[in-house]
């Protein structure tokens, strides 16, 4: 059996902190994989990385994670890495306003 490829895997997840705080513990998508030779979803776990999905992260905070899929037999993918970021609403309306 093949082991399982990836069909998202994000070079970089900014997490917006909440209005009027300087921190979050806003959740992020994971990565997804697949496998061609097993009708299963491939387990997808966090296999480097001390940020953990749902935790408190600061404004300007950045943590690097990595992800591997496993198929039903244990076959892991190629690895997932990608970096996490604080980033302060202020910022994003910044950004919104010269957008417009």
């Amino acid at each position: 059996m093949t082991a399982p490829y990836w069909i998202s895997c994000p070079t970089e997840v900014i997490l917006s902190t909440d209005k009027n705080q300087t921190y979050t513990n806003r959740l992020f998508e994971l990565p997804t994989a697949a496998d061609k030779e097993d009708s299963r979803v491939p387990e997808v776990r966090q296999t480097t990385g001390k940020y953990k999905r749902g935790n408190r992260i600061s404004d300007n905070e950045v943590h690097t994670v990595q992800f591997v899929a496993y198929d039903s037999e244990r076959n892991p993918s190629p690895a997932c890495i990608f970096s996490i970021k604080g980033q302060g609403s202020r910022h994003l309306n910044f950004r919104s306003f010269l957008a417009l």
